[in-house]
């Protein structure tokens, strides 16, 4: 990322070749065009003198220059630029594209747009707060409108001073393919993210177990790679500091001398430069003080310098990097192992860097793998350096043994006979002693996978959420207690079309410790990137509990059909609305939800109606259950461990309980608490699975808005439909749960004509309850009348399932075979 720069603004330098343009070639917005790169149809003007006026741009005959490349690169420039481009709508429709400008950085921004008739000024530039916008995103993006049959040319006055003058200009078709490059984007940088974040806690957890320095130094390298590049996405201004404009164009300058810094410190301890290299470590240790000298200058004395600061910033990585590939191809000569795995995975990252430079400059097209080139040269890097810690570990391990082997030669002599005796028996020893080391040392690792899927981090003043998780296995490694095994509780907090919920998930892996924590790491991981796609979801406006429940269920399910039943999962996937107390789930063969309150304790459920996760028997369709929580009420979610228990049995010894009611009654005696629930569990019988269990406590007041009913129907019946829908909407937003409700407010937009919002209350309906043929026949004859006949034939479909001799659905079938 930080090499990036430095050879796009010397591409800069050696590219500045353009001839003068003599026609303004318009993209053509047909049919074909989804997303473009913009530079090879624009061009631009320098204003060095910062006289040039939009005026100026409009009426005279200015000497416009060509792009010679797809980047718009023009370097480390203070001048202001001028940039146009035209598009020609070829369709009988107006188009509204979507402009990209693809640096996070750029300074300021004049965009003129043409609406109205008219060009309307937009400002923008990471020198405005971040929510003056115009489209939430970290890259800057504008709507643009054409009509048809019409061209219209748009222009850009842009100037960058702390930053590179980089517009990297792309055109999207609509919101649509806008949304699938920034998804694609966001989810690479998103794994990109999860993983260091990952690497950072598990070699801080090693530097804790096994007290080396090294794995310190190269969890604070990597927190200091994290911080650099949640800046230079644009991502840290969006979300940490939104308004802080200040930092937002001085982040760079403060994190990257930082990040050199940390740099240093890691390579002179995984190096040992101190042991291999005295003269190299003192230089080093020079190094590090010049370089808090460098950042303190850069941020104070030449704090208005800015192009000092970014050049020296660049000198610095680019001498450190040489300086770097010298020291470890010294050391690989002198076969230093761990050079070894520096030089490979330095050199990954460098061409990483290249790769991707080049391709921003157009010197090489943008595929897939040039577009993440850095992000996988960066993770490369990082598991091979931890291969090579590892492989270090190991090294100084089998010295170990060799030592010992020489002082047992030593003594060989003085106890002959007793060695050979106990030769063989001693070797069987060792080696079952170097496996138990081993299968910890794998329990230990997946054990941290693992362990960032497994929290509570859910909050509300509405739901109280508690977990108990005990898994089967357990282990010692370096002297500590740990557990491994294939259930997960989790919990957080989730916004969907601007309601807040609790999102929650117990699931069971079958299998025994490490395939079940296998199952339970694909599980979580899949369920985590579902989540993270979510929050970073602009465009989820529409998106209701019971569409998300469903598409997160299908997309699990999935994944797991890949493995072809050698992992299966049982789960309950759920979410709470926090205003109301409503519950919405899917159970995927998991035990039933059991609910407690006044001393009483019954399952929710009454039969299973989808198999596990990763099972291929077909199921009956995918729909969603509801249940609306009362005040104080627990609902208790458990895997199998909360049953599978053996009680005594005189012939076998032991039996498993199969008595599902047993786990009622022992809610009832413990009164609800968990902790309580698994000690009586114990005292019935032996535990012999995980164990884990999910509380939660609805804390909602829960209020009758009967009137609100009331007054709808009041008001439908009157013909007064404005009020009606007012009062409507008002009653289903404090009480979700009643269907028929919601079914009436559909047949409401529908009366209205308003078919996409009654498509809307149909479809929630539909996910409820897929077998309401009322509910579908007006589903489909909303879609019919939306212009929709392919969707409406595909619903009618489903209703002659049901009841296909019935006169509405005879009539809609009549209706669609004549359009």
């Amino acid at each position: 990322m930080i090499l990036r720069f430095f050879f796009a603004s010397i591409l800069f330098l050696t590219l500045q070749t353009s001839l003068l343009s003599k026609e303004l070639i318009p993209v053509s917005l047909d049919e074909n065009l989804k997303t473009i790169p913009l530079g090879r149809y624009a061009e631009f003007i320098e204003d060095k003198e910062a006289a040039i006026t939009f005026e100026n741009v409009l009426t005279k005959n200015l000497q416009w220059i060509k792009f010679n490349n797809d980047s718009g690169n023009f370097g480390f420039n203070p001048n202001y630029h001028w940039i146009r481009f035209s598009l020609f709508n070829t369709g009988n429709e107006i188009e509204r594209p979507i402009l990209e400008l693809g640096f996070p950085r750029l300074d300021y921004i004049e965009f003129y747009n043409f609406k109205n008739g008219k060009y309307e000024k937009t400002i923008t530039g990471d020198t405005f707060a971040f929510q003056k916008r115009e489209i939430n995103d970290t890259h800057f993006a504008f709507q643009l409108e054409v009509n048809p049959h019409s061209t219209q040319t748009y222009f850009i006055r842009t100037r960058s001073t702390q930053n590179l003058s980089f517009l990297n200009p792309s055109l999207h078709k609509s919101f649509t393919f806008f949304h699938k490059e920034t998804s694609l984007r966001d989810l690479g940088n998103g794994l990109l993210y999860g993983f260091l974040i990952i690497m950072i806690f598990y070699n801080l957890l090693l530097f804790l177990i096994i007290k080396e320095k090294v794995y310190f130094y190269l969890s604070v390298y990597i927190a200091s790679f994290f911080i650099v590049l949640f800046s230079l996405h644009g991502i840290a201004f969006q979300y940490i500091y939104p308004e802080n404009t200040w930092l937002a164009n001085r982040d760079n300058y403060i994190f990257l001398p930082l990040l050199l810094i940390t740099q240093i410190l890691f390579v002179n301890s995984y190096l040992e430069l101190k042991t291999n290299l005295p003269r190299i470590y003192k230089f080093m240790q020079i190094h590090v003080a010049v370089s808090l000298v460098h950042f303190l200058a850069v941020n104070f004395i030449f704090f208005d310098y800015t192009k000092f600061g970014y050049y020296s910033i660049l000198a610095g990585i680019f001498l450190d990097n040489v300086l770097f590939l010298f020291v470890g191809i010294y050391l690989c000569k002198k076969k230093f192992r761990p050079a070894y795995f520096f030089m490979i995975s330095w050199i990954l990252l460098l061409l990483g860097n290249i790769f991707r430079a080049l391709s921003n400059a157009s010197i090489i097209p943008v595929t897939f793998f040039t577009f993440w080139s850095f992000q996988i040269g960066l993770a490369f890097m990082l598991v091979l350096i931890s291969i090579g810690l590892a492989d270090k570990i190991n090294y100084l391990k089998r010295k170990l043994l060799k030592s010992n082997k020489q002082l047992e030669d030593y003594s060989e002599h003085l106890e002959e006979k007793i060695s050979e005796r106990t030769l063989e028996l001693q070797s069987t020893l060792n080696t079952v002693s170097k496996l138990k080391t081993q299968q910890d040392g794998d329990y230990f690792l997946t054990s941290l996978l693992i362990e960032p899927f497994i929290i509570n981090a859910s909050s509300s003043e509405n739901v109280k959420v508690d977990f108990l998780l005990i898994q089967k296995k357990k282990f010692e490694f370096y002297g500590k207690e740990q557990q491994i095994g294939g259930d997960l509780c989790h919990s957080q907090n989730l916004i969907l079309n601007d309601k807040k919920y609790i999102l929650f998930f117990n699931s069971d892996s079958m299998g025994k410790s490490l395939q079940g924590a296998g199952g339970a790491i694909v599980f979580g991981s899949v369920f985590f990137s579902i989540i993270e796609r979510t929050k970073s979801n602009i465009y989820n406006k529409d998106i209701f509990p019971e569409r998300w429940l469903k598409n997160a269920f299908v997309e699990l399910h999935k994944v797991f059909l890949t493995f072809e039943c050698t992992m299966l999962v049982s789960a309950v996937i759920g979410l709470i609305e926090e205003d109301t107390g409503l519950l919405y789930f899917i159970n995927a063969e998991h035990p039933w939800i059991a609910v407690y309150a006044d001393n009483a304790c019954n399952f929710i459920e009454k039969e299973i109606y989808f198999t596990k996760l990763g099972s291929p028997v077909d199921s009956n369709k995918v729909f969603v259950n509801l249940y609306q929580m009362k005040q104080k009420e627990v609902i208790l979610i458990g895997s199998d461990g909360r049953d599978d228990f053996a009680v005594n049995d005189d012939f076998n010894g032991q039996i498993i309980n199969q008595d599902e009611k047993e786990f009622l009654k022992t809610v009832v005696e413990a009164n609800g608490n968990l902790s309580e629930i698994h000690r009586i569990t114990s005292t019935k019988g032996k535990i012999i699975d995980d164990y884990s269990l999910i509380r939660i406590q609805c804390l909602v007041d829960n209020v009758d808005f009967t009137y609100l009913k009331n007054l709808c129907t009041t008001s439908f019946n009157s013909n007064d439909l404005e009020n009606a829908l007012s009062y409507g909407l008002e009653y289903i937003a404090k009480n979700p749960s009643d269907s028929e409700f919601l079914f009436f407010l559909g047949v409401l937009y529908k009366s209205n004509r308003d078919f996409k919002k009654a498509i809307f209350y149909f479809e929630r309906i539909r996910l409820r309850n897929p077998f309401y043929l009322d509910n579908l026949i007006e589903l489909a004859e909303s879609h019919y009348s939306n212009g929709n006949s392919e969707r409406a034939k595909n619903i009618l479909k489903e209703c002659e399932k049901i009841d296909s001799t019935k006169p509405k659905v005879v009539f809609l079938r009549e209706q669609l075979q004549i359009k």
